[in-house]
């Protein structure tokens, strides 16, 4: 009986030397994925809305590193909303809605 003992402790040892090699790459590979995706934020937050950031990221940074090689044809808008907001501010009042709602899809 004491022979399967020993083996136990030996497996039970072999586990926890194991575990303890572990740790540490776990925590290396948490590292690298946080800095991909610290990288990727800025990267994106530069030409993208934040919500749009968050979704890509809650995606998971593998799938969209997965494609990273592939060309994919892409549509970005820029707008000068400051131009649109001094304009309607020079306005009255009563007159902001009415040049406001002029703006939005279907009002014409």
């Amino acid at each position: 009986m004491a022979h399967g003992g020993d083996e136990l402790r030996a497996r039970v040892q072999s586990l926890l030397n194991l575990q303890a090699l572990r740790k540490p790459l776990e925590a290396e590979r948490l590292t690298a994925e946080q800095a991909k995706r610290a990288a990727l934020r800025v990267t994106f937050e530069r030409y993208v809305a934040p919500s749009v950031v968050e979704h890509i990221l809650a995606d998971g940074t593998e799938s969209l590193m997965a494609d990273a090689g592939t060309r994919r044809d892409a549509v970005a808008l820029f707008a000068e909303y400051q131009i649109l907001i001094d304009r309607l501010l020079a306005k009255a009042p009563g007159d902001r809605y009415q040049s406001a709602h002029a703006l939005l899809p279907g009002s014409m």
